[in-house]
């Protein structure tokens, strides 16, 4: 899970299709100060969505703190990038990362290429182990 402290490359943003769309979960700090409070947030929206498909077996490994700028600044090579957006349907704190699809098709390659251009701005900042 992690290393000193920081979240393995391989266990984050996994990005699953749901409903036509790639999106991650999100706790807007403004709203969610606290570390504490983002955790509760975590450990609470895992334990709902195993209760809505126990066969998924989500488990809560932490967070990543980041500006909604320096996420939405990623752009990949056939223009896709991220954007970050207000989810209030699930609580004044969530907010979903979303993969926007840029002028190439949206095929496993791509998505890869633009999921590491994410992790890669973590790894700057030193909040997750290579």
């Amino acid at each position: 899970m992690a290393q000193g402290g920081r979240l393995h490359r391989k266990k984050v943003f996994q990005f699953q299709e749901k409903a036509g769309s790639r999106k991650e979960s999100v706790v807007w700090r403004e709203v969610a100060k606290s570390s504490e409070a983002v955790h509760e947030l975590g450990r609470s929206k895992a334990t709902a969505d195993n209760i809505e498909n126990p066969q998924r077996g989500i488990s809560y490994l932490g967070f990543l703190t980041a500006e909604v700028a320096a996420v939405r600044a990623i752009q990949g090579v056939e223009g896709h990038s991220f954007e970050v957006a207000h989810f209030p349907s699930e609580g004044r704190h969530h907010a979903h990362i979303e993969m926007e699809t840029g002028t190439g098709a949206p095929n496993r390659q791509f998505r890869n290429a633009i999921k590491v251009l994410l992790v890669e701005l973590f790894e700057e900042m030193g909040l997750i182990a290579a």
